[in-house]
């Protein structure tokens, strides 16, 4: 069976087909999303997640991947939702041969034949590369309302990719809140569309407060990971609806407003307004 691209055909001759073939989970999205408790859910499911992470779960394996290569891609391309085929030659190169190595040192924590994946928020900005390289992984997105994230003291990806998205110039005056909730209108709106296109089925989207609030809802999950749905209620027990929720509503009336014109778009598309 050979891989659509030559790239991805590379990958698997240097890791083996069993371990590309079994279709990897990758659970990513903007930071401070809920990305953690998704991946608890999979753990519960019987998905090896990683050994090597950090607190939140993050696979610490694809940390130096992503903090070399991230802002390169988003300086050259200005989308998240970029063609592999338009990024510099030195850049897809170096990435390929990174991601090598680095999923080499992954999967020796996958106990054989076992389903596998990995989450690390970030994955969210080079989709289309992971799908260069495994092209039958699947991806959850992770969403949480922008308003609620944009007034989050997680705000690591603004601080890190923001400059490099937007092509923000030195020394111009910020508004971090108002650009913290404008990155995530475009960076989840980008994905969303880079995935219905080429992932179809393999892309599962779910907003963390509907499923804490329903946890029946994760069966509906596990099918379209092709996942057991009959431990999905016990696999559930580990959803708790974080108290932060909403708190977006607290803000005064003018900046709550400002938050909702900014990302009006994106959150009637994933169901917030």
């Amino acid at each position: 069976m050979m891989l659509r691209s030559r790239v991805g055909q590379a990958v698997a001759d240097r890791l083996g087909f069993a371990a590309i073939l079994r279709h990897p989970i990758v659970v990513g999205g903007t930071g401070g999303s809920g990305t953690r408790a998704i991946r608890d859910l999979l753990i519960r499911a019987g998905v090896a997640m990683g050994t090597n992470v950090n607190g939140p779960g993050d696979a610490l394996d694809f940390e130096p991947m992503l903090e070399r290569w991230i802002n390169r891609i988003l300086e050259s391309a200005g989308t998240v939702a970029f063609r592999v085929g338009d990024l510099p030659r030195d850049v897809r190169r170096g990435f390929t041969r990174q991601f090598h190595q680095r999923m080499r040192r992954y999967l020796r924590a996958v106990p054989p034949g076992q389903r596998w994946g990995w989450k690390n928020p970030r994955s969210i900005y080079i989709l289309p590369l992971i799908h260069s390289l495994i092209p039958g992984f699947y991806f959850v997105h992770v969403l949480r309302d922008g308003r609620d994230m944009a007034i989050s003291s997680n705000q690591n990806q603004y601080r890190k990719h923001f400059a490099s998205l937007f092509r923000a110039e030195p020394g111009q005056e910020r508004d971090p809140i108002a650009e913290s909730c404008t990155m995530w209108a475009r960076v989840n709106s980008e994905a969303a569309d880079w995935c219905e296109k080429n992932l179809g089925r393999r892309y599962v989207r779910i907003r963390l407060e509907e499923l804490c609030a329903r946890p029946e809802l994760a069966a509906e999950v596990f099918v379209a990971l092709g996942l057991n749905p009959a431990i999905a209620e016990n696999a559930a027990a580990v959803l708790k609806q974080p108290a932060s929720v909403g708190r977006w509503k607290s803000l005064s009336a003018d900046v709550s407003a400002r938050l909702t014109t900014i990302a009006a778009g994106a959150l009637r598309r994933f169901g917030y307004e």
